[in-house]
């Protein structure tokens, strides 16, 4: 590699860590111990990570916690990393607007099995199947399922040493798939990339607005940083096992 190619390459690796500080080695060594140090072992709570989630009623803004002062913030878009991700499943016996609050009856925090009542394999489980979605005066004839699927991706954003959790409801899971299948058609990982989150307005199948959450690449990270980040998801990933979203599990459930 001639000089000139070798100091912009150094240049570009100095730019990204500067917006993702845990893509800087140092950075990324000190922000490991540190974690380490802080928590001695323990998990990361369920509800312990900022959060972004898909906006109801149709709504093309974001609501976004600032990297720098923690106030949510209205944005189009936000990019990051995804550093990992994971499915999880939800289910109520009681109807969409009854016992609001209450904890879910049976959960799954890996998407494959059931803690609760039914429990066991989520894949056998007939709350699990299209058309167990019970029926509401708002959607006499629902086409979803009884349990719920989210998509909850661990997003680092500009600026940030923690990841932000981002829940995607069932509606998003196709576009996740499709993009992630995207980027595997051409030998690129996920978290390889910058990506950005999207939304679009749609309807309903009982014609309520909503929106959909698109992701799309912005720029390809170098394999400095690729690497980087592939080793901090793996320092991070034990702490995440329990992470999950309850808390707005039933808001876009009649959707």
């Amino acid at each position: 590699m001639s000089k000139h190619k070798a100091t912009e390459a150094t240049t570009a690796l100095a730019v990204i860590g500067d917006r993702f500080p845990v893509l800087n080695p140092e950075t990324a060594g000190q922000f490991v111990a540190v974690l380490h140090e802080n928590l001695q072992g323990e998990d990361i709570g369920a509800f312990d990570l900022e959060r972004i989630k898909v906006p109801t009623g149709g709504s093309p803004f974001w609501e976004v916690p600032s990297t720098e002062t923690g106030e949510v913030e209205a944005t189009k878009h936000f990019d990051g990393v995804i550093v990992a991700w994971k499915g999880t499943k939800t289910y109520w016996a009681t109807a969409f607007g009854a016992g609001a609050g209450a904890p879910p009856d049976c959960q799954s925090d890996d998407g494959m099995t059931g803690v609760g009542n039914p429990g066991g394999a989520c894949s056998t489980c007939p709350f699990g199947q299209f058309g167990s979605k019970p029926a509401t005066p708002e959607n006499p004839d629902p086409k979803g399922k009884a349990c719920r699927d989210q998509r909850l991706l661990f997003v680092l954003r500009e600026g940030a040493m923690m990841p932000t959790l981002v829940s995607l409801p069932p509606s998003a899971i196709g576009a996740v798939k499709k993009y992630f299948l995207s980027l595997a058609s051409r030998g690129v990982p996920y978290s390889a990339v910058v990506t950005r989150f999207s939304l679009v307005a749609d309807k309903s199948s009982g014609g309520i607005g909503c929106s959909l959450a698109q992701l799309s690449m912005v720029e390809k990270l170098a394999p400095e940083n690729a690497t980087a980040v592939k080793a901090y998801a793996a320092a991070i990933a034990p702490s995440l096992a329990r992470v999950r979203d309850d808390d707005s599990a039933r808001e876009d459930a009649a959707a």
